[in-house]
């Protein structure tokens, strides 16, 4: 979703005198569907500084000499006071990136060019253990090198359940590459086997493992890994 913002300087918001400058609070307006409408109080220099999407809406006003009321319509009020205590000074050294705030916090970052959290957010995520839901972020936010990764892990370890991922024609493209490649090494490794099977044996007592027989022509032993027989040490 694109950025749903917009600075509001008309009489519904008869209390919000015009002013030329940020050094005063502005209000943050959230109108839910059908909810009460709620309103935080922010101080626009943070907002500004952490985000150019923000700055040029602020930037935009002050211009304009007017007050300003930014409205995030559709936005979560509680997710916004999560990522406003990640960018205050007061605050944010106390707080952490954790698995239940990351999600959120890389799409305001992402939504709104907070790109030092952004990047914060990445590197948390890098090291969660890969899922579907994770391969779908890592599409979604253009992470491809995450993607990739995710991916590979996953169809090693057979995963089978891929959700959303089959309904997205780019990302499909990007599974079936993975899923020719994996095939295509797999493939290979069975060759590879296969060839050293045929080059030499270690004996077990004469059950293989693999199925593959060999006799040893001098005590007719049968030998399996390398070309000699442990029991008489004769070169098959």
């Amino acid at each position: 979703t694109g950025t749903v913002a917009r600075v509001c300087c008309d009489s519904k918001y008869p209390e919000r005198r015009p002013r030329a400058g940020m050094d005063q609070e502005i209000a943050v307006v959230f109108d839910g569907d059908g909810d009460p409408e709620e309103r935080i109080t922010v101080n626009p220099v943070v907002l500004a500084l952490a985000s150019p999407v923000f700055k040029s809406i602020l930037t935009q006003n002050m211009a304009a000499q007017k007050s300003c009321v930014i409205e995030l319509r559709g936005k979560d009020p509680d997710e916004f006071k999560v990522l406003v205590s990640f960018l205050m000074p007061a605050s944010s050294r106390r707080q952490s990136i954790t698995e239940k705030n990351v999600d959120l916090l890389l799409r305001w970052a992402d939504e709104y060019c907070i790109e030092p959290l952004r990047e914060e957010c990445v590197a948390f995520i890098r090291q969660l253990p890969p899922t579907v839901e994770r391969v779908l972020q890592a599409y979604a936010f253009g992470i491809e090198d995450h993607l990739e990764f995710c991916v590979k892990e996953l169809v090693e370890v057979g995963e089978v359940d891929w959700g959303s991922c089959l309904k997205d024609a780019e990302l499909m493209k990007i599974l079936i590459t993975h899923f020719m490649n994996f095939n295509r090494d797999r493939t290979k490794e069975v060759k590879d086997l296969r060839n050293r099977l045929k080059r030499g044996h270690v004996h077990t007592g004469g059950v293989l493992q693999d199925g593959h027989k060999l006799e040893c022509g001098k005590c007719e032993n049968k030998v399996q890994s390398v070309w000699q027989c442990q029991r008489c040490m004769y070169s098959a």
